[in-house]
């Protein structure tokens, strides 16, 4: 089992999203260079993240994309369902009501503590957690390791482009 790729892609836009630096904002076409996704699927992703309140889009002069709320307030659960509704493992898991065996199945009852499971990942897991080691990965530092003011211009300087290469 894996996420489909507008999952990935939308736990990407995030965590871009959550590296600018207070306040600000970017364009669709921004994500999409940085990410290396093609603009339509960001485009796509950025109304389906709009829609579920995970970000929000302005038209115009200071305009561009951000997230909705604070980072450490969106669970990565929160960014893959905004694109991904509703998380399953299988269709037993997603209508279990519909499976033939559901009431004689061994493996369901797993199948349904693996995807609880799966969920409580997610869930625990904040947009803000992502930026930081991404942070870390791009700076080679890890957040609040380094001497006062040390390494801060490096971090600030690579947030709207945490991901380049």
């Amino acid at each position: 089992m894996w996420l489909n790729q507008r999952a990935d892609y939308a736990v990407r836009l995030a965590v871009e999203l959550a590296c600018l630096p207070e306040g600000g904002r970017t364009t669709a076409r921004e994500v999409a260079r940085r990410q290396d996704i093609p603009e339509r699927f960001v485009s796509k992703i950025v109304t389906q993240a709009v829609t579920a309140g995970v970000v929000t889009a302005r038209r115009g002069t200071g305009g561009g994309l951000a997230l909705a709320k604070a980072a450490e307030n969106i669970s990565l659960l929160e960014v893959v369902e905004a694109v991904e509704r509703p998380l399953a493992l299988s269709k037993c898991t997603l209508e279990p009501s519909e499976c033939l065996l559901s009431n004689r199945c061994a493996v369901h009852p797993v199948l349904d503590r693996v995807l609880n499971q799966l969920r409580d990942v997610l869930a625990q897991t904040t947009i803000a957690e992502l930026a930081r080691a991404q942070k870390e990965l791009v700076t080679g530092k890890k957040a609040g390791s380094s001497r006062r003011g040390e390494g801060k211009r490096a971090i600030m300087s690579t947030a709207p482009s945490a991901f380049s290469t």
